[in-house]
């Protein structure tokens, strides 16, 4: 007898062996040992053997046959090219110039606000809000501390008042007059103070005005309260509108980028973040105890009974933030050597450049002639 002929194995027939054909599958029947050194081609389906077999193909359900164009914003239609992906027969020059030079199409004018489709997303987008707050953060930075350091610095009148001029005059241009007013209030306590204690308090003063019991009040402590309230209201102002023109975000990373390092970053960033998340935690565990029927409104009595319910859960959530940021900043690689790459790139130009100097040098030069009695002022 012959030996019988035996139908062919996987080999012969390829990705079309099915149960339905007959064919007997047994071990090692046409299957390599090794793995596939030439890999599919893209968008084509993997053989069980060497080779690529042409195939639909294979896009995820939700992908358009159009391009992505710049980032796509999480939940909103991703802006595209309205061109397709370059075919599969095409080769890479092709696709190359498809992408650089791609063919005008004719298209009628649409306006971009109609089609409700961001270019970048919000976090990345930096809003044109004016003059004075599209300034790079330093600039704003050197403006604050040489407003606050003339205010302070150079005697007389024309400082304190010229700076909280300044002041106001940069606020109102940047649309922030009525924000000002809590820190405004927040200053409030600290020049009432300093109107009392030189108006009735001041050492040396032999020009009275008038008398409250034991306390007299004098010409030459009145007018060094006057001063010194301007003072403080101009560095309160100074302060005030580089906080609300200037992103927390943005001054770090500009710092960042400028070589300051990472540890002296983070501590910047938690003392100006730190009294925002201490007032909203209070907000938040005030609401909590209310809800729980503490009497926290009222009468003196009360207010003073609902401030240890408010301090004991304040002091252990911070405590416990403390741990979640330090274990936070170690899974990120907080101590890692190298530098890291900034996200952004906030606009600076040589004029911005050549004005911070500018200031700085005017600043430390008024300073300097103000306590040497060169510069004398009204």
């Amino acid at each position: 007898m012959g030996r019988r002929r035996r139908r062919r194995d996987r080999r012969g027939r390829g990705v079309r062996v099915r149960a339905d054909l007959g064919d007997r599958l047994r071990r090692r029947h046409g299957l390599r040992y090794g793995p596939d050194r030439r890999g599919p081609a893209p968008g084509r389906r993997r053989r069980l053997l060497g080779g690529a077999r042409p195939g639909p193909v294979q896009r995820p359900d939700r992908q358009d046959h159009n391009e992505l164009r710049r980032v796509p914003h999480p939940g909103r239609p991703a802006a595209t090219r309205r061109r397709p992906v370059p075919g599969r027969g095409s080769t890479g020059d092709d696709r190359r110039s498809h992408l650089t030079s791609p063919p005008r199409v004719e298209r009628p004018a649409v306006d971009r606000a109609d089609l409700d489709v961001p270019e970048v997303p919000d976090f990345l987008r930096r809003q044109p809000t004016g003059f004075y707050r599209s300034l790079n953060p330093a600039t704003k930075l050197v403006i604050a501390v040489a407003t606050a350091a003339i205010a302070f610095g150079v005697g007389g009148w024309t400082g304190p008042l010229s700076m909280l001029l300044l002041a106001g005059l940069t606020a109102a241009g940047a649309a922030i007059t009525r924000r000002l007013l809590p820190y405004l209030l927040a200053a409030s306590p600290l020049v009432a103070s300093i109107l009392l204690v030189n108006t009735f308090l001041y050492p040396g003063a032999s020009d009275p005005l008038f008398a409250i019991g034991p306390f007299t009040a004098t010409a030459t402590g009145l007018t060094a309260a006057f001063q010194a309230s301007l003072r403080v209201t101009a560095f309160a102002l100074s302060v005030a509108v580089f906080s609300l023109t200037t992103p927390t975000d943005d001054l770090l990373s500009d710092l960042e980028r400028r070589g300051l390092g990472r540890r002296a970053i983070f501590v910047i960033g938690a003392a100006i973040s730190t009294v925002p998340r201490l007032l909203s935690r209070a907000k938040e565990i005030v609401d909590a105890q209310r809800a729980r029927g503490l009497d926290t409104e009222g009468s003196l009595r009360n207010r003073v009974r609902g401030l240890v319910p408010l301090a004991g859960p304040l002091v252990a959530s911070t405590l416990v933030e403390v741990e979640d940021r330090t274990i936070a900043l170690e899974a990120r690689a907080f101590s890692a050597p190298g530098r890291r790459t900034p996200l952004r790139t906030l606009p600076d130009s040589n004029v911005q450049r050549a004005a911070r100097w500018a200031i700085a040098l005017t600043t430390v030069a008024l300073i300097a002639l103000s306590i040497a009695g060169a510069l004398r002022l009204p």
